[in-house]
């Protein structure tokens, strides 16, 4: 398939989940409403361009996706999902630690294996100390915190 199909193929489908998501949104009471709708007009706008320009100009940039690091991608998407997962049976603070020191020890080469446990730590530190103690938000609790 050309980039022209693709693009037209996806920008036709984005639209048609966009409306169909803004109709479903009756559910919710207004102030619910506000981010969700907010944010699937700019992503119906975003589809209308993406449309336009396959279209109408004719034209999209193959080059971008030319060098897609898809082995990076799979992995972090994989572990997204076991994170997701982990959040209900670890508790939100570990699962988030976990997952940021895999992503870290994946992604960071140049710096040792203790400044991403330093970082990590410390970032979920912040954030416990943000959401727990400051906003006293309820967070999941798994079998650890």
């Amino acid at each position: 398939m050309t980039g022209y199909v693709i693009d037209r193929f996806v920008s036709i489908i984005g639209i048609i989940v966009v409306v169909i998501l803004y109709l479903k949104m009756d559910a919710y009471t207004e102030e619910a409403r506000v981010l969700p709708g907010a944010l699937l007009i700019i992503a119906g706008i975003l589809f209308l361009i993406m449309a336009f320009q396959s279209f109408v100009l004719k034209s999209y940039t193959k080059e971008v996706f030319a060098n897609l690091p898809v082995f990076k991608i799979s992995l972090v998407v994989v572990t997204l999902f076991m994170y997701f997962f982990l959040i209900q049976k670890l508790g939100f603070y570990v699962s988030s630690w976990l997952f940021f020191m895999v992503i870290t020890t994946w992604f960071n080469k140049d710096k040792s294996k203790v400044f991403s446990l330093v970082v990590g730590t410390l970032f979920i530190l912040l954030l416990y100390f943000i959401f727990g103690m400051l906003l006293k938000v309820p967070l999941p609790r798994g079998a650890f915190i």
